[in-house]
């Protein structure tokens, strides 16, 4: 490792498994190292972190309503503000695609909104400041 040089590193996930997580790989140059006991004056850190899908405890209802959604509304929105495609949050839900096409357009309407990552950012920026996980 060079002194000064690191970096960050977006590894995704397999998209086939919803659940699998996408990771942030960080790596730092260790300044110092024998002042910590190490032998090597060329340490690094590595520091492997979760991108993290979570919303706070009662985002679903906060954002029902906050924007006056109907049940199954807050839970598309909320789904997609936790990073969900809609085709994910479809089939997780029991309805089809084009259903979930109409809750969202009535999710556009309500929340003035006309594209999903305008939606998402919308949602996100409205985080309750209380019951984060």
């Amino acid at each position: 490792v060079m002194p000064g040089v690191g970096g960050t590193l977006l590894v995704p996930s397999d998209r086939r498994q919803s659940d699998l997580a996408r990771l942030v790989l960080s790596v730092a140059p260790f300044v110092d190292a024998r002042a910590y006991g190490l032998a090597s004056e060329r340490c690094a850190v590595v520091m492997v972190t979760e991108v993290a899908r979570r919303i706070p405890d009662g985002f679903e209802l906060h954002v029902r309503e906050l924007f006056d959604l109907t049940p199954a509304e807050a839970r598309l929105a909320t789904e997609l503000a936790s990073g969900r495609s809609l085709k994910e949050v479809a089939a997780a839900s029991n309805i089809t695609v084009k259903t979930g096409r109409t809750y969202l357009e009535r999710i556009f309407a309500k929340t003035e909104t006309r594209q999903q990552s305008e939606l998402v950012a919308l949602l996100k920026s409205t985080e309750p400041l209380t019951g984060r996980r």
